[in-house]
């Protein structure tokens, strides 16, 4: 369901199924992720590898807005979560406009999204029919994320270039924030499987663990083969409509 500003409908949410209008999955404690108690000093790996990638997993269960989000995770993972991002964005635009806080600033910016959306090879009019990452934002999805931000504050009447903590692209935080919730296995020297106890933990169908890699000398998390991951939750969405 799309609310009445942008934030209630955020990045966030969607994961959390509002896009696919899923039912609340809980955690293995019953709490939700904002619910569960962190440790005030995590006991990282004595292992330098599998230290690298509970911390890289501790930046994104921390994540509250699409900046920290595009530092947190692979490119291709950005790419995945702008897309996904977006589609609620161009459904305001483009079917509910009268959802935005400021009418006049309707028309322009419609026409900036679109016209941003266009430059990676996406039409604001069909991106719910996507089933795999544009070609043009494969290899380019932190820009594609950065880029939304902008466009985020817009949706919420706020300045385009609002870098405050409490931006329009706040968010719920995605996981919880203590690497106890997880098991760390490396795969190789850059990559680790990351397994939550709950394995419903991210609420993408068909994804129940994840990892941890370096990208670019700095390790990220990646959710996986986002192709995959979009044709999925496209499946799921319509048989969730059914």
């Amino acid at each position: 369901m799309i609310g009445k500003r942008y934030a209630a409908i955020g990045c966030a949410a969607l994961i959390a199924g509002v896009l696919l209008a899923a039912p609340h999955r809980g955690y293995a404690d019953g709490n939700s992720p904002a619910e569960q108690p962190a440790p005030a000093e995590p006991v990282f790996s004595s292992d330098p590898q599998i230290a690298s990638a509970q911390q890289a997993v501790l930046t994104f269960a921390k994540a509250t807005n699409l900046p920290a989000l595009k530092n947190a995770l692979s490119d291709r993972s950005s790419a995945l979560i702008g897309v996904i991002t977006a589609m609620p964005m161009a459904y305001i635009v483009e079917a509910a406009p009268e959802q935005l806080p400021d009418a006049k600033a309707v028309p322009a910016l419609k026409r900036d999204f679109e016209a941003y959306l266009q430059s990676y090879g996406i039409d604001a009019n069909k991106i719910f029919g996507v089933s795999a990452i544009p070609a043009k934002v494969q290899g380019h999805g932190h820009e594609f994320l950065q880029g939304l931000v902008p466009f985020a504050n817009r949706f919420n009447g706020k300045d385009p270039n609002d870098k405050s903590d409490d931006d329009a692209s706040q968010q719920q935080a995605l996981l919880p924030a203590r690497i106890d919730f997880f098991k760390f296995d490396i795969i190789n020297p850059t990559h680790v499987k990351v397994t939550p106890q709950d394995p419903k933990a991210l609420h993408f169908p068909g994804v129940t663990t994840f990892e941890a890699l370096q990208e670019d000398g700095v390790w990220k998390v990646d959710l996986g083969d986002s192709d995959k991951i979009l044709d999925t939750l496209k499946k799921a969405k319509r048989d969730a409509a059914k």
